[in-house]
């Protein structure tokens, strides 16, 4: 993660701003939020931290953590179930949000 920090920050002063990490961000008045959460991965705690701070701000947020994956487990969708249905289940979600 240093690496791609180091390619994305430009100061330490950049660690505060909300473009930079989100969870500096006011959240109040975002729209509702699905978060698919994998487990094996380095930014998992900050997943759990966001859904946490949109919760906080009043945002209808679902969450689903996805065991044994890990950070790019989507792109494998031809050939993990598991990928499949994390995609079922934000289509689901979406579809609530419609009806």
């Amino acid at each position: 993660m240093q690496f791609y920090f180091n390619n994305y920050i430009q100061n330490e002063a950049d660690y505060d701003d909300p473009y930079v990490c989100p969870l500096h961000a006011d959240l109040h008045g975002l729209p509702p939020s699905f978060l698919t959460i994998t487990e094996c991965d380095v930014l998992f705690d900050e997943n759990r931290s966001m859904a946490e701070a949109l919760r906080k701000a009043n945002v209808n947020v679902e969450e689903h953590i996805y065991h044994g994956t890990t950070h790019s487990f989507l792109e494998a969708v031809r050939i993990a179930t598991i990928s499949n249905k994390a995609l079922d289940d934000a289509c689901q979600w979406l579809i609530k949000q419609f009806y």
